[in-house]
Order: C-alpha cells, then structure tokens, then sequence
C-alpha cells in the first residue's frame, strides 16, 4: 500500500503541473484507487471524464475505477459513453455488460454481450474467461 501512496503523490503532482491533462487526471484516479484514496478518486475522475469526453478507452478505464469504488451508475454512464463512441471495440461492450452485472441489471448484460456476440466484436470465450461474465455465459445459449 505505501507504494501506491508513494505513486499517488507523484500522480498528483504531474496532474497538478498540468491541471488540464486528462491522461494525467486518469492516473490520479487510478492510483488513487490503489491506495485507497476514494475521496481523490471520485474527484480526479471526474476531472478526467470532463477532459476525456471523446475518448472511448478512456471512458473503459473510468467505467472500471467506478466499480471499484462501488459507484455503479457511473460505471454504467462512463461505459455507454464508451460504446457510444466505439461500438465496434469489444472492451467497450465487455465494460458495460461488466456495469450491468455488478448493478444485478443480468438480463441488460446477457443482452449486451448476446448482440456483441451476434455482431462479431466479442467471442464466447472472451466471456467466458472474463471474472464478472462468466456466470451469464451458460445462459446465453
């Protein structure tokens, strides 16, 4: 843990010299989720999300910081941010079907993860190796 607060410290500081860089606020957010951080978690990402707008792996990255701070509204509004911007890219897809699940929304993830299945952007296997999507993959038979 002091590691993360060590790497905290440095990320804040980089964000600090240049308040408008989304990259950077992204890191803050990050490692503030490794060291515990929710307080500067909630704030950088936010920052960044407001930096970030058209940047769909971005929104991925948020999406899953918001998980892990238990805000799973958020993780779903960053990954259909995402989907909106990339449709096409299976992280997209497998983040928001990851917000769905984590909110017990199962059938909007079996549904999601059906039509990406359907539309080529995602196999059977990438869900089924996936940790959150693994127990709707039986049912999406």
């Amino acid at each position: 843990m002091e590691r993360y607060t060590e790497a905290l410290s440095d990320a804040r500081r980089a964000a600090a010299v240049s308040p408008d860089d989304g990259e950077a606020q992204l890191l803050v957010a990050v490692t503030a989720l490794h060291a515990g951080n929710r307080e500067i978690v909630l704030r950088s990402m936010d920052r960044a999300a407001e930096l970030l707008v058209d940047d769909a792996y971005a929104h991925v990255e948020l999406a899953r910081i918001a998980r892990g701070v238990r805000q799973f509204e958020k993780a779903e509004a960053f990954a259909r941010i995402a989907v909106a911007l990339q449709p096409n890219q299976s992280s997209c897809q497998i983040e928001l079907a990851r917000a769905f699940v984590a909110q017990q929304k199962l059938s909007a993830a079996k549904l999601v993860v059906r039509k990406a299945i359907e539309n080529g952007i995602v196999d059977r296997e990438m869900i089924e190796s996936d940790e959150l999507l693994a127990p709707i993959h039986s049912s999406l038979r």
